[in-house]
């Protein structure tokens, strides 16, 4: 047959043909697979949206292509560089950039600017919100999809103008090429419009703004604008001299057995510092949670006996392969001429003993990691063979069989290497304990996104599950399952760590329990000393004690602040008189005015008593707690830091309200101050306030303005991008959720 007449006959099939082949190059593997099943695929019910729109095969293949496109025209980056009008990270563009172009890890250098953003800004934001953008149930291009169909019922477009001059803008800071050359490239190699990408990227355009616009809007009152400008702008100024009872307990009588047990009845089942109306002080004695860690550790210290000096070949290797990169310096060709600077490079013998020092370093902590690799694969013995779903389904006992005894592990290495391995159990831990302790609190996990402090870490285990941690940063810890190697900030220290036991927090078995609390013992002089032991009962008889202690603290304060009051006396010289006279220490009595103070305490250099000045305070409102509370969420510690911070805000607001509301510089007489949650007297001398006029409120009202709908409206673009959340406001489902809605009983 002739062949002008065979491409005659056979022009449809072969346009078809190239149309398909054209579409294959230009969308990729990952949309292929829909043209593969067939034309039956295309028109099928994928999922339904709204009051059930179908959503087709069709539909979504043309969603991925939309991506590929935006893919092409390197639209996360874009997202990433956009900024606020302050020029802050938009948080908005980053958490939509994440959404759809993150696939199920993030982006690093995204969650960084995300979480700087929140601790300068104070954005209602935590750790779960931001982990909570990477847990989804469906691909990127279902999101891309139903977004869009969100956008356009709310009647949001961009105009394709705008698309291109924002990529003109964007192209030539991301590329070396110009618009022109970049999106002539795009079009030639893919067959493709300026049209078509223009009216993509618009529809990304068009989601952003449409964000920006849900998330706004906020209707701030003048009074609410008046409260929010003079808790940033005002400042309480305020001396004192605080009269603690705990420093007044040594001379007070011991509670009665049925006192101590009275008082733990009636607050066992309170948390400790729960300030309310029927509890001023904040008694309580339920426990909180805890863990108990077993570790293995290495000192680098120890480990630089065992390793040989870098050789002088090692030395002249490292200085030949980095000496113009590392090793030079700027100098004056003419020291007559202060602008005739030329590069120089440092002689090897200049720079011999800082290359020898990093090299021994480096093989230091080489060698350290090696051994404690080691010992992490000889500890887990069979469980690193099990995956973690068949882990998770293994008890705590079982999990114990399997793996080795860290002490007989720390045994073989210490022969095999001639070296110290320290191991050990701690007591039962808080997280209030580990934060607090010198080395624990600075022991961290190199994760993917950043360093994961080791607090955080251990008490996500079960049954604790704090951390809020995603599934990008790490595999979630279980008990009797090593963790490391860990590594502590000063870099002395390389370990490997197992929780071997969680405790929830609960009210005390009985008012004698106690528990031990003691942590890494890697020093051979350290011992388990009494404060390595927390008693219940104790906890009960000091805080009796300090309550008892009240009246003498009382007292104490208006003795004080009478001898302050005298003609011509000056607060500085009475707080010394008074210490002089009253110094509370160790031993001795304190209500004995004939003992001295070096007779009263143990250290000379000791000042029980001090006239304090507190500078700019400002209110800590409501609205402050509840940010750091989400901020906090997730943190094991998070309950401690919150209760702190209400305690805070208690005391400022009991100072703040000593002074009329339309003064600043009232004439203040010295006056004593109870403050129930210290359990403390304050001898007040002065206290002002730097007072938001209504001149400067005029100054700063739009502003203050603008940043309260700005900050409001950043903190909720993690919410609005929560792929949960986008699927429930669409009211989308997949046909078998819909199949079990429809034939649900009526009272589902």
């Amino acid at each position: 047959m002739n062949l002008v007449k065979w491409f005659r006959k056979n022009n449809t099939k072969l346009m078809a043909v190239v149309v398909i082949v054209l579409m294959i190059g230009f969308i990729g593997g990952s949309s292929l697979t829909y043209i593969l099943r067939g034309r039956s695929d295309t028109n099928k019910t994928m999922a339904y949206y709204g009051n059930k729109i179908a959503i087709k095969g069709y539909d979504l293949l043309l969603a991925q292509q939309e991506l590929d496109i935006l893919q092409l025209l390197q639209a996360g980056k874009i997202l990433q560089a956009l900024q606020t009008p302050d020029r802050t990270p938009d948080l908005h563009s980053l958490a939509l950039g994440e959404l759809l172009f993150a696939e199920q890890r993030p982006t690093p250098l995204v969650i960084s600017y995300i979480q700087q953003a929140v601790e300068k800004n104070q954005y209602k934001i935590g750790n779960k919100q931001i982990n909570d953008l990477y847990t989804r149930n469906a691909p990127n291009f279902y999101y891309w999809f139903i977004l869009n169909k969100e956008a356009e019922n709310a009647g949001f477009k961009v105009q394709n103008e705008s698309a291109r001059a924002l990529l003109a803008q964007a192209i030539p800071n991301l590329t070396p090429y110009s618009y022109s050359q970049y999106i002539g490239n795009i079009m030639k190699n893919n067959v493709i419009s300026e049209a078509r990408i223009l009216s993509v990227f618009s529809k990304l355009l068009a989601l952003l703004k449409y964000s920006h616009a849900a998330c706004s809007g906020q209707n701030v009152t003048i009074n609410q604008l008046k409260y929010i400008a003079a808790s940033r702008m005002e400042g309480l100024n305020i001396e004192f001299v605080r009269f603690d009872s705990e420093k007044f307990i040594n001379n007070q009588e011991s509670p009665t057995e049925q006192q101590i047990a009275a008082h733990f009845e009636k607050y066992k089942e309170n948390s400790p510092d729960e300030i309310t109306d029927s509890n001023p002080y904040g008694f309580g004695y339920k426990l909180p949670d805890r863990i108990q860690i077993e570790y293995m550790a290495v000192k680098l210290d120890d480990t630089k006996k065992i390793i040989q000096k870098p050789s002088d070949d090692e030395l002249m290797e490292f200085y030949n392969n980095n000496k113009d990169r590392a090793f030079t310096e700027k100098v004056l060709s003419d020291p007559n001429d202060p602008g005739s600077s030329v590069n120089r490079t440092k002689k090897f013998a200049e720079v011999a003993d800082t290359i020898s020092e990093y090299l021994l370093q480096e093989k230091v902590n080489n060698k350290a990691s090696v051994i404690i690799q080691e010992a992490r694969i000889l500890a887990d013995g069979s469980l690193q063979d099990i995956n973690d779903a068949e882990l998770g389904e293994l008890s705590i006992d079982q999990r114990k069989e399997k793996a080795s005894d860290y002490a007989s592990v720390a045994e073989k290495l210490k022969s095999k290497y001639k070296i110290d391995i320290y191991d050990g159990i701690t007591g039962e831990l808080s997280a209030a304990d580990m934060q607090t302790d010198e080395l624990l609190s600075k022991l961290y996990l190199e994760g993917y996104v950043n360093e994961l402090r080791l607090a955080r870490l251990v008490f996500a285990v079960e049954p604790l599950s704090y951390g809020d941690m995603g599934d990008y940063e790490t595999i979630k810890p279980k008990i009797y399952l090593s963790m490391g190697p860990v590594k502590d900030k000063a870099g002395k220290i390389i370990a490997i760590v197992r929780v071997v036991k969680a405790i929830q927090a609960s009210a005390p078995e009985s008012i004698n329990q106690q528990y031990s609390t003691k942590t890494l013992g890697i020093d051979p002089n350290q011992s388990n000393t009494e404060k390595d032991i927390f008693s219940v009962k104790e906890k009960v008889t000091k805080d009796l004690k300090r309550l008892a202690a009240m009246d003498t603290a009382k007292n104490k304060a208006a003795e004080f602040l009478e001898m302050a009051s005298q003609e011509g006396q000056v607060w500085e010289n009475v707080v010394e008189k008074f210490n002089e006279l009253y110094g509370l220490g160790k031993t001795g009595d304190s209500n004995d005015p004939n003992l001295s103070r070096a007779e009263l305490t143990n250290d000379a250099n000791e000042t029980p008593f001090e006239l304090k000045k507190l500078s700019s305070l400002r209110r800590i409102s409501s609205e402050n707690l509840y940010t750091l509370a989400i901020q906090n969420k997730g943190n094991p510690a998070s309950e401690v830091i919150n209760k702190m911070y209400k305690k805070e805000a208690l005391f400022l607001d009991k100072f703040f309200s000593m002074l009329p509301q339309d003064s600043n510089s009232a004439e203040f007489k010295p006056e004593i101050v109870e403050f129930k949650p210290d359990l403390s007297y304050y001898a007040v001398k002065n206290i002002s306030i730097n007072r938001l006029w209504k001149e400067n409120y005029e100054r700063i009202k739009a502003m203050s303005s603008y940043q309260e709908e700005h900050f409001e409206s950043q903190g909720l673009a993690l919410i609005q991008f929560n792929p949960e959340n986008i699927f429930k406001r669409m009211n989308f489902r997949f046909p078998e959720e819909a199949e079990k809605s429809k034939n649900a009983e009526p009272d589902e």
